[in-house]
């Protein structure tokens, strides 16, 4: 039978290296609303002018940006972000 080091040994380096590969993925962008010029750099599109579309409402919860769906209304409304810049040659993904 093979004598294979401690896993200690194995896992540490893994950890560091994982570590180092978290730390040097940067943030491009993200938001959480906090205020309401937040949500004045976004585009709101009310494609069905219907007037009922996105909307920021302080204190609101899971979010303060709110869409009020009613199974009536036939929602076309979109929120859209910012420009946001990206790098050619730099893997980027998107998250929740």
């Amino acid at each position: 039978m093979k004598n294979f080091p401690p896993l200690r040994y194995v896992l540490l380096p893994m950890v560091a290296w994982l570590s180092l590969s978290l730390s040097a993925q940067n943030v491009l962008w993200e938001t959480d609303f906090g205020s309401e010029d937040d949500f004045a750099r976004w585009q709101v599109i009310d494609a069905n002018a219907d007037g009922v579309t996105w909307n920021y409402e302080s204190g609101g919860m899971p979010s303060p940006v709110v869409y009020r769906y009613h199974y009536t209304n036939s929602g076309d409304d979109w929120l859209i972000s910012p420009p946001i810049t990206v790098t050619e040659d730099i893997p980027y993904r998107c998250q929740r």
